[in-house]
């Protein structure tokens, strides 16, 4: 039977590195379900990256939506912060 925190990393990948602080995705078997966790780290005092409680640990199965839907607040973001192109000056 499974523990409670049962896990066996399978990737992990630092997707935005900041000195002191960053985003770390990793894919995982959890109590026999491949989850995916997207989470900040902190560098600890020992210089080690660990984790924070800031994420989320989601269903593999859920990645494919995550990715359209974030794919569209990018879009929404962009369309609102780019300035639209007027006629080229000469």
């Amino acid at each position: 039977m499974a523990k409670k925190w049962d896990n066996e990393e399978l990737f992990r990948v630092c997707v935005v590195e900041g000195k002191t602080r960053s985003i770390f995705v990793t894919a995982m078997i959890s109590n026999d379900d491949p989850r995916v966790d997207i989470r900040a780290y902190y560098l600890d005092d020992d210089e080690k990256w660990a984790p924070t409680s800031k994420g989320i640990r989601i269903h593999a199965e859920m990645i494919p939506d995550l990715i359209k839907s974030l794919q569209s607040a990018l879009d929404a973001v962009d369309k609102k912060v780019t300035p639209k192109k007027k006629g080229k000056k000469k």
